[in-house]
């Protein structure tokens, strides 16, 4: 098996209060399918974090431990996407459904998965996590278009 074939194992996690139950649910997943997590809290429902914090210490973490992707869960998932973007090296996409996930990372190489507590079940969302993990980046075609989103800092 050459090197390209090897899966990363490593993740990181990040949740507000109102996205806690869906990160512990994929926190459990992940663990029950041997990675390595990395949990940033928070750590209760009742614990008030605001999610720009909660995606700046995710985007972070996997800057600085060198973790390839990472998951961050609020009440939406649109809010922990829009903060996570403004980092250069994250690519995050707000998912709801099982296919956009896998068409995110195949076409445009996402990198952070953003859901909504309030909107996704933890059921469902293993299955979107599940899409997610799976999918492989396609390159090609996409290649030049991914690139294009590091210059696009106006």
């Amino acid at each position: 098996m050459g090197i390209e074939n090897v899966i990363d194992k490593r993740i990181v996690l990040g949740c507000d209060h109102a996205g806690f139950a869906l990160k512990a649910v994929l926190a459990d997943y992940l663990l029950q399918q041997g990675y390595d997590v990395q949990d940033l809290g928070c750590f209760s429902e009742t614990d008030k974090v605001d999610y720009p914090s909660i995606a700046e210490k995710v985007a972070r973490f996997m800057q600085e431990a060198d973790i390839p992707k990472g998951i961050i869960t609020c009440g939406s998932g649109v809010g922990v996407a829009i903060a996570a973007n403004r980092f250069p090296w994250v690519r995050a996409v707000h998912a709801h459904d099982a296919y956009l996930a896998q068409l995110s990372r195949e076409h445009n190489d996402s990198n952070v998965l953003c859901m909504g507590g309030r909107f996704v079940s933890g059921a469902y969302g293993t299955v979107i996590t599940q899409a997610w993990l799976n999918a492989r980046f396609e390159g090609e075609r996409h290649e030049r278009r991914v690139g294009m989103l590091s210059s696009l800092n106006a």
